[in-house]
C-alpha cells in the first residue's frame, strides 16, 4: 500500500550549526507587542514550545531539518504578521524560500522529529477509505439488475375491454444510490493544519507546499483549523469551493449536507 503521509517524503537535511542569522530580536519583539506568552503562543499554533524559544534565541541547529525550521518559522510569522522573507533570507541567503523539492520515495524525516503523530493514523484511514467508490460502484450496479429483474418478473397487465384504449405498463426506473461528497483540500505552501470529519480527528500537522492534497468523504461536515487559511484550495466534488470563514473558535466549517 503506497505511504500517504506527506511529512515521510520530506529530505531530512540537517540544519548547519554554522547558521549565524539573528531573526528571534524580530520574533520576540513582535510576540511582546502582542502581549502574548510562549505558552499560549504554542497553544495557538501547535508549535512546541521549545522550538518557539528556539528561534527567539537563535539556536536554529535545535531543527532536525531545514524543512521543519522553514515549515515552523512560517507559521509562527503568520501568527506575529512579522514578513517571513526577509527572516528567510537571513537564514538561507543563498536560495529563494521556495517550496521543497519533493524527495525520492521512501525519505524518512528523523525518527521522533514529526510534527504529529496523528499524520499515519489519518494516511491509514484515508487509505481505507479510497475502496468506497468500488463499492458504491457495485451497489449502484446491483441495483440496476434488481430494477431489471423485477421488470421481467412483473406480470402482464390484463387484457382492456374493447372501448378501451390500451394502457401502457408503467417502466420501473433503476435504483441510483446517492453520492458521497468527496472533499479535497490542497496546499499552496507549507502550512499546519488540523482536519475533523465528522467531529473524529482525521489529521494533523505539517504538510508542505504542493503536498499530495487530502481527501475525505464526510456524511455530514469538515471542520479545518489552520495557521494559514489562505494557503489552502478547498474542493467539493471536484469543483473548488470558497473557504469558510472560521466560527468563534477558530474552526473553519464546510457542511455538505
Amino acid at each position: 500500500m503506497p505511504d500517504r503521509d506527506p511529512l515521510r517524503h520530506i529530505p531530512p537535511k540537517a540544519v548547519p550549526s554554522s547558521i549565524d542569522a539573528d531573526i528571534g530580536s524580530v520574533l520576540k519583539e513582535a510576540r511582546l507587542k502582542k502581549g502574548q506568552a510562549v505558552d499560549v503562543v504554542s497553544q495557538h499554533t501547535r508549535v512546541p514550545k521549545k522550538l518557539i524559544s528556539a528561534m527567539e534565541g537563535n539556536r536554529l541547529d535545535e531543527f532536525p531539518a531545514m524543512v521543519y525550521l522553514r515549515g515552523f518559522l512560517k507559521i509562527y510569522c503568520d501568527y506575529l504578521d512579522v514578513d517571513f522573507e526577509p527572516l528567510w533570507k537571513k537564514i538561507n541567503p543563498d536560495r529563494p524560500a521556495a517550496a521543497p523539492e519533493a524527495s525520492a520515495p521512501g525519505a524518512a524525516a528523523p525518527a521522533g522529529k514529526v510534527p504529529s503523530a496523528e499524520s499515519a493514523q489519518a494516511a491509514a484511514e484515508e487509505a481505507a477509505g479510497g475502496r468506497k467508490p468500488a463499492a458504491l460502484f457495485a451497489l449502484i450496479l446491483a441495483g440496476g439488475v434488481l430494477a431489471v429483474w423485477l421488470l421481467v418478473r412483473r406480470p402482464a397487465p390484463e387484457a382492456p375491454a374493447p372501448s378501451e384504449s390500451p394502457v401502457p405498463p408503467p417502466i420501473l426506473q433503476p435504483i441510483n444510490a446517492p453520492v458521497e461528497p468527496l472533499v479535497t483540500l490542497a496546499f499552496k505552501s507549507d502550512v499546519w493544519v488540523r482536519v475533523t470529519v465528522d467531529d473524529k480527528v482525521r489529521f494533523e500537522g505539517m504538510v508542505p507546499a504542493n503536498g499530495k492534497p487530502l481527501e475525505y468523504k464526510p456524511k455530514l461536515k469538515v471542520s479545518i483549523r489552520t495557521s494559514s487559511p489562505s494557503d489552502l484550495i478547498l474542493s467539493l466534488n471536484g469543483s473548488a469551493t470558497t473557504f469558510p470563514a472560521a466560527d468563534p473558535s477558530g474552526e473553519h466549517i464546510l457542511l455538505v449536507r
